[in-house]
């Protein structure tokens, strides 16, 4: 049996239909009381809580479990980048934690993935390779910095089968262009849209690495259920050559608010500036001592966020690609599937009509 954490979440409910297809037995772990519908024949669910000791289950389900499962996939995380400190440890950290507690006591198990972020390597610059952990370059926000304290972690879980699937940032489905959860870059989107946006912090070359959920559905599960390799982690990321330029990515945002938006080329909202990170910081500084609350939460939401842009990064994925290999499972290139997104978001509200 394959327990799953985060099943309620966006990629873990994608991976629980996957699984589904090839008939796994499944266990999902949720805090919810209804994660999703599912027929309870197909899965068991079992609500528990990650942040607690023995997951939160009852004794006689804990002990049940223990004598079943033979695999974990944990996807549970908070990835809200506006987290603080306390509550990002709580879930990223303490949580894995738990997790991996209950793992030492499965009596038959064989492997555990664990669901990263590729912004572990905080605010490095330059190459970045997976095997990559330890820096001292600091931290954009606390989620990062928590998943990079669950990863050194469990780099210490020497005698568990333990692999890490770093994620670069989810955009949406590429087939259907549905948004169904809001991230950091939505939300910066939905303030470019409104005109809110007056900077940008980066390099004008520097690639913003965007995926889709299907692609990273099929990644993670062909990596952890086809190819699994214990002590290996991999990047799940776009690449440059599926990507754009920071320079790139805000032209063709705005060509694409224009075409699929009338009132976008009245309301004649500029492209904003790239600037470095310095004159990007007097931005904020400034707006907040000129208490307009409006501007002031812009440049706090945009603030856990748009930092990453200054500090430019090249993923390395070459234990992803090589595991992938002939699966037919590859990133598709924003420029294909970016158009509906934008879609979706304006069609929805940014998500408040879902």
């Amino acid at each position: 049996m394959l327990l799953l954490t985060g099943a309620s979440g966006e990629l873990g409910g994608l991976l629980v239909d996957r699984f589904l297809r090839e008939q796994v037995a499944l266990c999902l772990l949720t805090h919810h009381k209804e994660p999703r519908q599912v027929s309870e024949n197909e899965v068991e669910i079992c609500h528990g809580d990650i942040t607690r000791p023995r997951l939160g289950l009852s004794a006689a389900v804990h002990r049940r479990l223990l004598g079943r499962v033979t695999a974990i996939l944990h996807c549970a995380a908070t990835t809200s980048f506006s987290a603080s400190e306390a509550e990002a440890d709580r879930v990223n950290v303490m949580g894995t934690k738990h997790v991996i507690a209950f793992a030492r006591a499965c009596g038959k198990l064989q492997k555990v993935g664990v669901l990263s972020t590729v912004y572990v390597a905080g605010r490095r610059k330059g190459a970045i390779l997976e095997r990559d952990l330890i820096h001292r370059a600091g931290f954009v926000n606390a989620y990062e910095r928590s998943k990079y304290r669950m990863e050194q972690y469990l780099r210490k879980q020497h005698s568990l089968p333990i692999a890490v699937y770093r994620l670069s940032t989810i955009l949406g489905d590429a087939r259907t262009g549905r948004v169904s959860k809001l991230n950091a870059v939505h939300h910066a989107l939905r303030l470019y849209h409104r005109g809110l946006v007056s900077m940008i912090p980066g390099e004008p070359r520097s690639t913003v690495d965007l995926i889709s959920s299907d692609y990273a559905a099929e990644a993670v599960f062909h990596l952890f259920y086809r190819r699994f390799g214990a002590g290996k982690t991999y990047h799940i990321v776009a690449g440059q050559k599926q990507s754009l330029t920071l320079e790139n990515f805000l032209e063709t945002t705005a060509a694409t608010f224009e075409r699929l938006d009338p009132r976008w080329t009245s309301r004649a909202v500029a492209v904003p500036p790239i600037v470095s990170l310095n004159t990007y910081r007097l931005m904020e500084q400034a707006v907040l001592e000129s208490r307009n609350s409006v501007l002031g939460n812009v440049v706090r939401m945009m603030g856990t966020f748009a930092p990453h842009l200054a500090y430019s990064k090249d993923f390395s994925d070459r234990n992803t690609a090589r595991a992938l290999s002939g699966s037919g499972i590859r990133p598709r290139p924003l420029q294909e599937y970016y158009s509906g997104i934008i879609r979706d978001c304006l069609s929805t509200s940014w998500g408040s009509r879902n």
